[in-house]
């Protein structure tokens, strides 16, 4: 059995990646931007039926979507979203200010600097245990070569994150059904106008 394989090459890669851009960008950008995430979904819930009248209107559109109520609710969800989290990322990056040269040796810097390191790790970490839960659970084994199944069962990234997937796998499939349930239902009850 190697001490290193594949799977925990790319799992070295994920984490250094993350915390190469949270060193770059700072513990400070890092929470605006999960900030953004979140309101833009708070945003889209909110107002993505409102962009229904207006999507109809426009006449390739309403040809795709043919009165097909549900489409037309998620695919406003979606371009609400998509257009509030675009509005967020350009209100950051011109509104977070960027160290000038002088101020990148000073303290502050460097503690925002230092944070942004393990926001990327805590951030990689998260990244791989979804990933392991998609790869085990939400894939059928059937698809992945055996070659690949064996490795990923071998790796020592599996066998450290493992307690923490169980955890969270346990948690969101237990609340998933309900949440997916409700998101339905909202979309079915909102009416789409004529």
């Amino acid at each position: 059995m190697e001490l290193v394989n594949e799977v925990d090459l790319l799992s070295s890669a994920i984490i250094l990646l993350s915390i190469l851009l949270s060193y770059f960008r700072g513990i400070l950008r890092e929470c605006f931007t999960i900030v953004a995430w979140i309101v833009s979904l708070a945003l889209s819930i909110n107002f993505g039926p409102n962009l229904i009248p207006i999507m109809v209107e426009i006449p390739f559109l309403q040809e795709f979507f043919l009165g097909n109520c549900p489409l037309t609710m998620l695919v406003s969800f979606v371009l609400a979203f998509v257009l509030s989290l675009t509005f967020f990322s350009l209100l950051i990056t011109f509104s977070v200010p960027r160290q000038s040269k002088d101020r990148e040796i000073s303290i502050l810097g460097n503690l925002d600097r230092m944070a942004g390191i393990m926001f990327g790790f805590g951030r990689a970490i998260v990244i791989l245990i979804f990933l392991l839960i998609c790869v085990d659970d939400l894939l059928q084994r059937s698809y992945l070569p055996d070659s690949l199944l064996k490795k990923l069962d071998e790796s020592a990234s599996n066998k450290f994150l493992m307690p923490s997937k169980t955890l969270i796998k346990e948690e969101v499939f237990e609340n998933a059904s309900t949440w997916f349930s409700d998101t339905y239902q909202l979309i079915l009850n909102n009416e789409c106008p004529d």
